[in-house]
């Protein structure tokens, strides 16, 4: 519900755990099996073992902006969009006279 993962519910602050605490027993559980897997299914090669930590960056991203530079461009967007929805329907309305 609204992208949580837990539930919005009335619950006893007395008698019941909290989200919290659920949330932090969930991600524990998912680390130790994950990690479990990955060791059963990737044992280590002790020669090929290298004690260097690195951290490879991949890509950096900055915000660029939001929304349109000036009121042509919304103006050229809203254009297009509206082209697109009818020749949408024209086709549709071809493909119905067809069928």
């Amino acid at each position: 519900m609204l992208g949580f993962g837990d539930h919005f519910a009335t619950k006893s602050r007395r008698y019941s755990t909290t989200h919290k605490a659920l949330r932090a027993a969930r991600r524990e559980w998912r680390r130790a099996t994950r990690n479990d897997w990955w060791n059963r299914h990737h044992p280590a090669i002790d020669d090929q073992a290298d004690d260097t930590e690195t951290t490879l960056i991949v890509a950096d991203l900055h915000l660029a902006g939001i929304g349109w530079n000036t009121t042509a461009d919304a103006y050229l967007a809203a254009a297009a969009a509206a082209a697109r929805a009818r020749a949408y329907r024209v086709l549709a309305r071809e493909e119905h006279t067809t069928a």
